[in-house]
């Protein structure tokens, strides 16, 4: 009769196996970018031109009262009927002061990576309210535990390296509780970068006490943050919304990184032609980099 003994060994090792889970994937180092080139060099200047004079000509509107005292101590100009003028000099500045690349932290450093160069990264994104049911085979209302399951599936697949909420939890009662679910989501399910929304700005603090605690402690999370925040403060065409200005401004006093997301859709809220709605893109992109500039404060 054989020894068991080796047999038990087997299954000890199986067992702790499981137990300790799948070993997390590095970050990936990103793909070359940059070959493909739709657009030439005389093309791309006269986008980047037409958006420089539709900052300046055509001007921001519904600009919140902070932001525009911000912008006005700088250099803008209100117009007659309310818009703020951004000048060139003004916009380039806050080009030229921009971050050539930056660092999108994971909950595990190994899982970190850096935006910018020539280096393409894979993310999600979305913000579905419908989920294909994996034994029905049919659409219904996207669920807390929908979120929690996509997440921890892209925590094993290797070609993603930053995860964004890609569902909205239809099953939470309201705005706060929303919030802080999906939050808790993403940083329970994986340790690599992250994105959330904040609906109102007074939830970022709160909220940003949980990261802490995930941290390591207060002020832990400031110091290497690991959640950015996904946010649209301009409504095309060519307008600031006030209350996502605001979550961008609680955001960045607590220096969770912010991606504003452009929203235009060609021929609706943008021009139908590929240059024109380009150009507005691109001139609402830079308009909230001067938000973002704001914060840090200009050169008077």
């Amino acid at each position: 009769m054989s020894d068991p003994t080796p047999r038990r060994a087997g299954r000890k090792a199986r067992m702790a196996a499981r137990a300790a889970g799948p070993p997390a994937n590095p970050a990936p180092p990103g793909q070359a970018g940059g070959r493909y080139k739709p657009l030439s060099d005389a093309d791309l200047h006269a986008i980047y031109q037409t958006a420089l004079r539709l900052l300046s000509d055509l001007g921001m509107g519904e600009v919140p009262d902070r932001l525009r005292r911000t912008l006005e101590n700088a250099g803008a100009s209100s117009k007659p009927d309310g818009r703020v003028s951004l000048p060139r000099a003004l916009v380039e500045e806050a080009i030229d002061r921009a971050p050539e690349t930056f660092p999108l932290h994971g909950r595990d450093p190994k899982r970190s990576i850096e935006v910018g160069g020539t280096s393409v990264h894979f993310g999600t994104g979305g913000a579905a309210v419908q989920t294909l049911d994996r034994q029905t085979r049919l659409y219904r209302a996207s669920t807390l535990a929908d979120l929690h399951d996509f997440t921890r599936l892209q925590d094993s697949l290797t070609n993603v390296s930053w995860f964004t909420r890609c569902c909205i939890a239809t099953d939470l009662p309201d705005e706060w509780t929303l919030d802080v679910n999906t939050a808790y989501a993403l940083i329970r399910g994986t340790t690599k970068p992250v994105a959330t929304a904040f609906t109102l700005a007074e939830h970022v603090a709160p909220i940003l006490g949980m990261f802490d605690m995930v941290a390591g402690g207060d002020g832990s999370f400031a110091r290497r943050p690991f959640v950015k925040a996904h946010i649209s403060p301009v409504i095309s065409p060519m307008r600031f919304g006030a209350d996502a200005v605001e979550t961008v401004y609680a955001c960045l006093d607590h220096n969770i990184p912010v991606s504003c997301i452009t929203a235009a859709q060609a021929g609706a809220t943008a021009p139908a032609t590929l240059a024109g709605f380009l150009a507005q893109s691109l001139a609402e992109t830079l308009a909230r980099a001067l938000l973002h500039k704001s914060v840090e404060g200009f050169t008077l």
